[in-house]
């Protein structure tokens, strides 16, 4: 009996195993009526393992959003609606720029999985352009995705 019943909760064995188990095994005769009761036990299970996912997926991503946005905050980033779109606002700070060197593949030798160099259409990729496409001609350069121009308050359109 607690196989039989194991069988017909359990989330591992599809529809029609769970029905040739009750039938070989206890020898139930299964009539259509109760194929269709066993399809629907199978789909509603099936539907609520799919909202829990659904539940969990969700909450992950709000709490890992929030701690995302509230660092920002934290940072002196702010979102800005403007009307011609969104902007990021930036505190940048004059000691951000420092005299360092455009990074080539040299810097970074090779990526660990491909095994292969850093290229751009074949060539060796030299970063002398930042996310935006701003060339980095200065010798003091900022750090990261983005060559900024000046420093205090910077706005970079996001959408």
């Amino acid at each position: 009996m607690h196989r039989l019943i194991g069988a017909l909760l359990s989330s591992e064995l599809k529809e029609q195993e769970k029905l040739d188990i009750i039938e070989h095994e206890y020898n139930i005769p299964i009539s259509q009526e109760f194929r269709e009761d066993v399809r629907i036990m199978c789909n509603l299970s099936t539907g609520i393992e799919e909202r829990a996912t659904e539940r969990a997926t969700k909450k992950a991503t709000e709490k890992t959003s929030e701690k995302f946005i509230l660092n920002m905050y934290k940072k002196g980033y702010t979102l800005v609606h403007e009307e011609d779109g969104w902007y990021l606002c930036v505190n940048v700070n004059k000691e951000w720029k420092q005299p360092r060197n455009i990074i080539s593949v040299k810097d970074l030798g090779k990526a660990d999985i491909p095994n292969q160099t850093f290229q751009q259409k074949g060539i060796p990729a030299l970063f002398n352009k930042d996310y935006i496409g701003c060339k980095r001609k200065d010798k003091k350069l900022y750090p990261g995705a983005i060559e900024f121009k000046n420093t205090g308050i910077q706005k970079i359109r996001v959408f």
